[in-house]
């Protein structure tokens, strides 16, 4: 409904319905990939992105939250945690990368950002980090000239920037909503 009311007439695509995936298709690949544990399918699940997710970071999750909100706060600080561990040298923890990925996008007014200047902005070990990300399937990036760089997904990268816009404080928050 929405597309066809805000954006059909602007855009001229053609719509793909992709139907959600069927419980049992859900059951089969959550009771191969957790045999030793009950992974219920919930309507969550049902959805590729969330079911991919869990494929490829909950193993260490007691459960699998039921709503997207605690689902992907879950998936936050799994991989802050599981950072400690995978870090090498003088690489970036990930959750530095994501904020100021949140924090550049804020500022551009735009989901995906020159990789460049990102790194720029992070400093040393910002590569091995964001390139990482890349090969987790957690950051995307674009080919062409100028690298750009984002989340695989635009509700990862709207609730990448809610985080960090909830924990700036509030005169530097006020700065980013001064230009919208």
């Amino acid at each position: 409904e929405v597309w066809n009311e805000a954006y059909r007439k602007y855009v001229s695509l053609d719509v793909e319905t992709v139907a959600e995936l069927a419980d049992a298709t859900v059951a089969d690949v959550l009771d191969a990939e957790f045999p030793d544990r009950a992974v219920h399918v919930t309507e969550l699940l049902r959805r590729p992105l969330f079911l991919d997710l869990t494929l490829r970071y909950a193993r260490s999750w007691r459960e699998v939250p039921e709503n997207d909100v605690e689902f992907l706060s879950q998936l936050w600080t799994t991989l802050s945690r599981d950072d400690r561990a995978s870090r090498v040298g003088a690489d970036l923890p990930k959750w530095k990368v994501l904020e100021e990925l949140a924090t550049r996008q804020v500022e551009a007014r735009h989901m995906a950002v020159d990789r460049e200047k990102l790194e720029r902005s992070l400093g040393p070990g910002a590569r091995p980090t964001i390139d990482r990300l890349v090969r987790e399937r957690f950051i995307c990036q674009t080919g062409g000239a100028s690298k750009q760089v984002r989340l695989v997904h635009d509700l990862l990268d709207a609730f990448n920037i809610a985080r960090r816009l909830l924990g700036t404080p509030e005169p530097v928050r006020r700065k980013f909503y001064e230009g919208m």
